[in-house]
């Protein structure tokens, strides 16, 4: 999601004052042809076959509103946060880690009255526990927001921060916590934090505020994105390997808002769109440093996601003539590849999700139909399931989802793998 570097200190400073020197390196970017290439597409949605049923392979249950769910880094097992009622002040709350492998329940703790309200949630390797923000219901500049770690034997704080965490995350080898803190009176709105509470390095990442973090496949390095700049910091001592503002503002270079890793975070697939007005933006694909491969745009609403291998992305937007929104948005996907060969093409069928780990499945989601939809790298649909809120890992390919089983009236969660190969998935429903 870059492309241009004149971006510079600006976006990752030490703390309050201090800047990191010239966190992102300046580069060119490289000529986009505006003609489309003469490549072969994918046929049209109306010709297109619906994709069969993917078996699900087991569902879990609550009479307990499931207000979040998370995998842990190994997809080993799931942590989901309940409440009942929902409408207590403060609410009922209770941590209850289930098997990825069955959706049979290991462990659930009760957390305390006072815990207050959870802002963010993430489970250590193997859910040997949990960790998870609280701040009070009103989230304000100042406010300072516990850190807790709850396991089978209870719950303790780990940290006080200035600010309201809105998004945690365990590092795949559990040895540390990174949170993306809003509302910090210092501006240091992300946190590398030991698994003790000790922290270990603290950043002021872009001008603004709600960053989104999370670790690369290997934990070497925290990927800051969303909203307003996005960034790649080093693990070990947070410095800058590069970053981009998402303000439009900014005189600082390119603008992303939203990036997607490769696993050797050396591709990312990028994409810009503002806050708030036409949603016109634009999409790339970058390199390790952040100097773009590739760019298109501008796109009515964009969106990306790229390979596992950075090989290719997909990317997901309606071509604009002019700055407004389109009369009738064509919103299409396409795949691209390295070198900006267009691959495949065709209208857009949902919410663009992950690419699978051997490269052969495009995952997405129909958010008005609440269905799981794969496609192949020809963009021809292979599969789908019923599915709402998705929570993924691409590693072991399987994707989880929570909603309501109405007839019943339970909260529920449902899991399923993707198939391999185009053969059918392993597993028999549950």
């Amino acid at each position: 999601m870059l492309a241009r570097f004149a971006v510079g200190a600006a976006f990752c400073r030490l703390g309050p004052g201090a800047l990191v020197a010239l966190c992102c390196a300046t580069g060119l970017t490289p000529t986009i042809a505006s003609r489309r290439p003469a490549m072969p597409v994918a046929a049209s949605a109306a010709a297109m076959p619906e994709g069969r049923e993917l078996p699900r392979i087991w569902r879990w249950a609550r009479d307990r509103q499931i207000r979040e769910v998370r995998l842990a880094p190994d997809a080993s097992c799931i942590a989901v946060l309940t409440v009942a009622p929902p409408s207590a002040n403060p609410p009922d709350l209770t941590i209850v880690v289930i098997d990825a492998a069955d959706g049979r329940p290991r462990w659930e703790s009760p957390l305390p009255r006072d815990t207050g309200w959870a802002r963010a949630l993430a489970a250590a390797p193997g859910c040997r526990w949990v960790v998870m923000g609280t701040a009070p219901e009103r989230a304000e500049r100042g406010v300072s927001t516990r850190l807790l770690t709850i396991g089978p034997s209870g719950v303790r704080t780990l940290a006080e921060l200035n600010g309201v965490v809105e998004s945690v995350s365990v590092s795949p080898q559990g040895d540390a916590i990174a949170a993306g803190l809003d509302y910090a009176a210092d501006e240091v709105n992300v946190q590398l934090l030991a698994p003790d509470g000790r922290v270990r390095w603290r950043r002021a990442v872009s001008t603004y505020r709600t960053p989104q973090v999370s670790f690369s496949r290997d934990g070497g390095f925290v990927i800051v994105t969303r909203w307003f700049g996005v960034g790649v910091l080093s693990a070990r001592d947070g410095r800058c390997a590069w970053g981009a503002p998402g303000d439009a503002d900014s005189a600082a270079g390119d603008l992303w808002r939203s990036i997607d890793a490769s696993d050797d975070v050396q591709w990312f697939a990028a994409h810009y769109a503002p806050m708030h007005g036409p949603q016109g933006g634009s999409t790339g694909l970058l390199r390790a440093d952040g100097t773009a491969a590739w760019r298109r745009g501008p796109y009515w609403e964009p969106d990306a996601i790229v390979a596992p291998d950075g090989s290719f992305a997909v990317i997901a937007g309606a071509e604009m003539s002019e700055p407004s929104e389109p009369e009738a948005p064509d919103v299409r996907w396409r795949v691209i590849d390295r070198a900006g060969r267009l691959l495949a093409e065709r209208p857009a069928g949902g919410r663009l999700l992950f690419v699978s780990a051997n490269r052969d499945l495009i995952v997405a989601q129909d958010e008005n139909a609440h269905a799981l939809l794969v496609f192949d790298r020809a963009l021809m649909i292979v599969a789908r399931a019923p599915l709402a809120r998705p929570v993924w890992s691409r590693a072991a390919g399987l994707v989880v989802g929570y909603g309501v089983d109405g007839a019943r009236g339970l909260d529920t969660i449902d899991a399923y793998r993707l198939p391999r190969n185009g053969a059918p998935p392993v597993g028999a429903q549950k």
